[in-house]
């Protein structure tokens, strides 16, 4: 089933994973300190059981909600970067590097 941002649960993923509290932050604790106009692209692989692609796109949401601009990259394969997660970053973040006025799609 399809997660909802709603669902997300830092402390239950950590849990599930047999972390202490608190050993594990949410990157969307940082938003706040992204300067206005850096872009981001989030990758993450669509087997991917640590950073799964809800937990990618609910920060992606975040970001976009603060003005950010912010895309989501769900690449085939798990957690890790290598293969087509790898080239698939590097290509995502070629474009807007080759074009810094490119409009996220």
């Amino acid at each position: 089933p399809t997660r909802r941002s709603s669902d997300l649960d830092v402390p239950a993923w950590n849990a599930s994973r047999g972390r202490r509290p608190g050993s594990a932050q949410s990157p969307v604790d940082y938003l706040s300190g992204i300067p206005g106009g850096t872009p981001i692209v989030a990758v993450t692989g669509q087997a991917d059981d640590n950073t799964r692609p809800d937990l990618a796109t609910d920060y992606v949401a975040k970001a976009q909600a603060r003005g950010l601009p912010a895309k989501a990259q769900i690449v085939g394969g798990g957690h890790g970067f290598s293969g087509a997660l790898s080239a698939t970053s590097v290509s995502a973040l070629g474009a807007r590097r080759a074009d810094p006025q490119r409009k996220w799609g």
